[in-house]
């Protein structure tokens, strides 16, 4: 009904004749309610298009929209939160208005010196735009005016009103600088503050001019705003990008250094090693490529006599003071950092001989002059303990510097270093981060106490930057320098950090750092650390069945969880055995109080190494302490299934009997007593492995017929708890699938049918479906095909419900019994399956997973099966081409499984059905899904390509059927034109197959697809068939030769179609087998195509193109 009213009023205002007096109205009596209704989300977007068709038309934009207009006048009354977010929208409608009212507004001159419609369309604009700025100066300084402005400003950069010789337009944008620095300079708010400096990007946007002359004003503003807030980055980034478009970095770094000098005493209060986005890392990689790209080489010399001079003279305002002032000391710190970022990125390559020397000269002197003795003065200072924190920050920043420019190594400067790492008042990072680097060049004995140093620090307490310097940088220098003993104590103090596996390598932490570090391969390659390493474990391991028992299993636990960091590999193999039979012997010492972690640890080991080398007597003893200790978690059973198999693989009888007494010992009464779900999880367990080993000792099948037979009597006892016991489920399969694996024939009820069919969680379908499967060969043959309609249904049934996991242990399940199946029961199987697809009454909803079914017996068909399973495979596709259901991934899967897998089954006969299901697949539809499938087409693609390479000898015999097919193809890769009217784009929709939907149109993947299919016809390949015949590898291109112009005409007529697109990119990516197809045809067809099937487009189109594949063609030459 609403909508109707506004198409009516639209209606009526377009007819007025008096619009200026239906402005007044709506001005002074509706303005502020229909802002405000425009701003809901849920408003009509033809309400606000009515509004501004009263307030913008001929006659209402014909006067200056100033501040004493009407307009702003009732916009000033209405003034709001609403007014403001609407503002930019309406200079938007404004200017799309007076653009399209040009001619009659301003009307047209041809006097040379006439300014045009564009001109005035700008400054109208450009008085909006002032009239706006006074509405926003109403409100102050708020976020809500800052992202009108915003918005306001973007309007001008998208519709390009900005004219750099338009004074006037500079003086309303200038205007903005003062009211950024303004609100810069007012107490911190995070939001109005990065709006503000989003209004510095767009400013830059729309000309840089506006505010270079502000940018010396500006940076030091921003110095105060400790965050590196996302819109300061992008106007630094911007503000880059124009001083190297214009080739002047040198003055973008002399005004980094002048506004480091120059910013406010606020800076002192902002402690920390940045200065928000100016020292953040994202900035100083695009300093550094910048300099190292765009710099001339005309700029480098003054660029280093500039930021050696900044510092210099920092330094000298600095030694004249008796206590450092810590603004001061700040930007002599940020100074260095970034004269370190732009010295290490100068392209001295670029500069020639004679002026790479000079600057090299004037480097070395700058370091051995300067900055040596900078160094020393602030440590003779920091020595006297008269050095402040400020003076700590200096000499902090001093050796940084001296780091990244590779001060070289003095004795002097080393023994002052050393000497002030005795004193834990100051800062010992950068120090030790020095003499590491010049340790290689320092005598024996000052690397010993560098080391000795370094210990005694780390020994206080986990120091996150030291830890993080050395682990991340200096491992293979400790691993050089270190003594064993010394190695020993970095180790202890290493692994002694307190370890939380959980944290993440993100996380400012010592555990962090260290995981970190444990998973580097640099640091496991360093022999020495790793020797050190072992030593480690084996002392730790070494007494731990010698401590309290309650102790024990706390440092067992933190050690082995340790361990479990290491890579096996790291560990000889004598040092892995060890470890693993010490885990054992603590595990069994510690009974039903076990060690998760050491069980890891020797599954880690096993999974690493392919096994476990422990004596026999060790593994009975295990598998004993395992299987009595019930724990039915995922480690404990992969530990018993590993040395069970051990102990049954061994040819010692001592070893079978063994196992013998391990079974025997089980006492199976208790399964059936509550609590006990774990003790029958572990022998259910055991009975599904040894059920799966092919070779048994007579002793051990033996006692395991007992076992069946006892567990019969009891399970059958727990026939109604079957259902509701996960545990007990588990068991009575492994019961049947051992009775069966041992011939023998038990007394267990057959409930598989109740089973499945009471059954509704999806963790249980596995398992009763396995019982019914394996509950076949309990029938007599001639009753086996009632319970194979079972089978089917519950695999049917289970599949609506089932995750992806459950469908595919439900697929293995029908693959592995279809394998051992019998040839008639097979056949009875097929029968069922081809009469359920065939049944009109079928569900639906079950066809897709009918036909999964389907697929799998043809891929898992038993020996003596293959014209059953021929016959059967003709069957479904007849279906799937009468039944129109079947036009999904499921059934294209089927065949394209068949057509690859089982080549040689194909028959004469299948290819017609097969090429009459392709097409029909690929027929036009007017009906289209909502997403294309993507599938769909590759899978199409497939079975025919695999047709052609495997099976060409069948292909050649209907060469038309599979030039129509490639024709579909190539129409699949239409997309109609943007911008198309409903009529034009359903002419194109009307031409693609349902499962495309042409606003998701076929992807690169799928041309790419295409190409390969086509490029296979010349492609030679040898075909695959029963008959054991040597075959000559040939290929189709000489068949399909009088075939290829018809496939290359479907292409030429999607390329011709002006209602179609083709992008280039999927052009290109068609190229390879476009080529091919050229390549067959021969000129008198080439010849005939051109003559008598296209018109002039597309005989242009075919020149281009045999242009293309002429140059590219190999012609025997050189």
């Amino acid at each position: 009904m609403g909508l109707e009213i506004i198409s009516s009023l639209r209606y009526a205002i377009g007819n007025t004749s008096n619009k200026k007096k239906l402005f007044a109205l709506f001005v002074q009596n509706h303005l502020h309610d229909w802002i405000s209704s425009v701003k809901e989300p849920t408003a009509p977007e033809s309400l606000y298009f009515v509004g501004t068709e009263i307030l913008f038309n001929e006659e209402t934009l014909r006067p200056a929209h100033d501040e004493d207009h009407a307009l702003f006048v009732g916009l000033r009354n209405a003034l709001s939160e609403s007014t403001l977010s609407v503002l930019p929208r309406l200079y938007l409608s404004f200017v799309t208005f007076t653009k399209k009212h040009r001619s009659s507004l301003f009307g047209q001159s041809s006097a040379p010196n006439a300014v045009g419609a564009s001109d005035h369309v700008r400054t109208a604009a450009f008085t909006f735009f002032d009239s706006c700025s006074s509405l926003l100066s109403l409100s102050g300084p708020t976020s809500s005016t800052w992202l009108a402005r915003n918005a306001l400003l973007e309007v001008i950069i998208d519709e390009k009103l900005f004219d750099v010789n338009d004074l006037d337009a500079q003086m309303s944008l200038q205007g903005i600088g003062p009211l950024i620095l303004s609100t810069l300079s007012l107490e911190y708010d995070e939001q109005q503050v990065s709006l503000a400096v989003k209004c510095l990007t767009n400013l830059m946007r729309i000309d840089h001019d506006l505010i270079l002359k502000d940018v010396p004003r500006i940076l030091p503003a921003l110095l105060t705003i400790s965050e590196p807030l996302p819109s300061i980055h992008d106007f630094l980034q911007i503000l880059l990008q124009y001083h190297i478009q214009t080739r002047s970095l040198q003055t973008y770094i002399e005004t980094l250094f002048t506004s480091l000098m120059h910013s406010p005493s606020s800076v002192a209060s902002s402690i920390g090693r940045t200065l928000g986005a100016f020292l953040h890392i994202a900035h100083l990689e695009r300093l550094s490529v910048a300099i190292e790209t765009f710099l001339t080489p005309s700029q480098i010399a003054p660029t280093i006599e500039l930021v050696t001079a900044d510092l210099q003279s920092k330094w000298q305002q600095i030694s004249a003071l008796k206590h450092v002032d810590f603004t001061l000391a700040r930007a002599f710190s940020a100074s260095a950092e970034l004269t370190a970022v732009i010295v290490k990125a100068l392209p001295l390559r670029a500069l020639a001989d004679p002026s790479r020397r000079q600057v090299q000269a004037t480097l070395k002197m700058f370091k051995e002059d300067f900055l040596a003795t900078a160094i020393s003065k602030s440590l003779k200072s920091m020595r006297k303990d008269v050095g402040s924190s400020e003076t700590q920050f200096v000499l902090t920043a001093l050796l940084r510097l001296a780091y990244s420019l590779d001060l070289p190594a003095s004795d002097k400067l080393r023994s002052k270093m050393q000497s002030l790492l005795d004193d834990q008042r100051h800062e010992p990072g950068p120090l030790f981060r020095s003499l590491l680097k010049w340790s290689s060049t320092a005598e024996p004995s000052a690397a010993l106490a560098l080391n000795e140093a370094l210990l005694a620090h780390l020994k206080n307490g986990p120091d996150l930057d030291i830890l993080s310097m050395l682990l991340e940088r200096w491992l293979p220098t400790i691993d050089g320098l270190m003594s064993s003993s010394q190695l020993e104590t970095f180790v202890t103090i290493l692994f002694n950090t307190p370890l939380n596996t959980s944290a993440s390598y993100q996380d400012a932490s010592p555990s962090s750092v260290l995981l970190s570090g444990l998973s580097s391969a640099e640091f496991w390659e360093l022999t020495n650390i790793r020797a050190a390493i072992s030593k480690y474990v084996d002392e730790k391991t070494t007494h731990l069945l010698s401590e309290e028992l309650s102790q024990r299993r706390l440092t067992a636990s933190s050690t082995y969880a340790l361990l479990l960091l290491f890579p096996v590999e790291s560990f000889s193999r004598t040092t892995r055995n060890d470890l693993v039979n010490r885990a054992i012997d603590i595990d069994i010492s510690l009974m039903a109080d076990h060690c998760p972690e050491l069980r890891e640890f020797i599954q880690n080991v096993a999974s690493s190494t392919g096994a476990v080398e422990t004596a026999s007597t060790i593994s009975s003893r295990y598998l004993s302490h395992l299987v009595h200790n019930a724990q039915d978690t995922p480690v404990t059973l992969s530990l018993i299934e590993l040395h069970l198999l051990v102990l049954i693989k061994s040819s010692e009888s001592s070893d079978a009997d063994a196992v013998v007494e391990l079974l025997t010992s089980i006492r199976l009464d208790q399964i059936s007593k509550p609590g006990s779900s774990s003790q029958t999880t572990v022998l259910s367990h055991l009975l599904t492995i040894l059920s799966s080993t092919p070779h048994l000792p007579n002793n051990v099948s033996q006692t395991l017929g007992n076992i069946i037979r006892d567990l019969t009597t009891v399970l059958s006892a727990q026939v109604e708890a079957i259902g509701r016991k996960d545990a007990l489920l588990h068991l009575w399969r492994s019961t049947r699938l051992l009775g069966q694996r041992l011939c023998i024939i038990d007394d267990l009820p057959l409930i598989g049918r109740s089973l499945c069919a009471s059954i509704q969680k999806q963790e249980k379908c596995g398992v009763a479906f396995s019982i019914l499967l394996e509950e076949l060969v309990s029938f007599a043959p001639a009753e086996r095909q009632p319970h194979l309609g079972y089978v089917l249904a519950a695999y049917v049934h289970f599949g609506r419900f089932v995750n992806l996991e459950g469908q595919r242990e439900l697929d293995h399940r029908v693959s592995r019994t279809c394998h051992s199946m019998k040839a008639t029961d097979f056949s009875s199987l097929l029968t069922i399956t081809s009469a359920c697809l065939g049944d009109v009454l079928t569900s639906k909803d079950d066809l897709p997973h009918l036909v999964r079914f389907a697929s799998l017996l043809l891929s898992s068909h038993p020996p003596g099966t293959l014209k059953v399973t021929q016959k059967f495979f003709a069957g479904c596709v007849n279906i799937s081409v009468a039944r129109p259901e079947f036009t999904r991934v499921e059934v294209i899967r089927l065949v394209r499984h068949y057509c690859s897998e089982q080549p040689a089954s194909l028959r004469i006969s299948d290819m017609g059905n097969i090429w009459l299901l392709l097409s029909k697949f690929l027929s036009r539809s007017k009906q289209h899904d909502t997403v294309t499938s993507a599938d769909m087409l590759q899978d199409i693609t497939f079975v025919v390509g695999a047709l052609i390479r495997l099976r060409r000898d069948l292909v050649v015999l209907a060469l038309p059927n599979l030039s129509f097919v490639l024709q579909q193809i190539l129409s699949t890769l239409r997309r109609p034109r943007p911008h198309l009217g409903a009529k034009q784009a359903s002419l194109i929709k009307d031409l693609l197959p349902e499962w495309i939907n042409p606003e998701t149109a076929v992807s690169l993947d799928e041309a790419r697809s295409i190409s390969r299919l086509l490029s296979a016809l010349e492609t030679k390949t040898t075909v695959r068939t029963h008959a054991e015949v040597v075959q000559k590898a040939e290929s189709l291109a000489k068949a399909f030769s009088k075939h290829a112009a018809y496939v290359l005409k479907a292409y030429i007529d999607a390329m011709n179609d002006p209602l179609c697109l083709l992008p280039s990119s999927l052009r290109k990516e068609l190229r390879p087998g476009l080529y091919a197809l050229c390549g067959m045809i021969n000129e008198h067809s080439r010849d005939a195509l051109m003559a008598s099937a296209l018109d002039a487009g597309g005989k242009a189109i075919l020149k281009n193109l045999w242009a293309e594949y002429e140059k590219q063609k190999y012609v025997g030459k050189g």
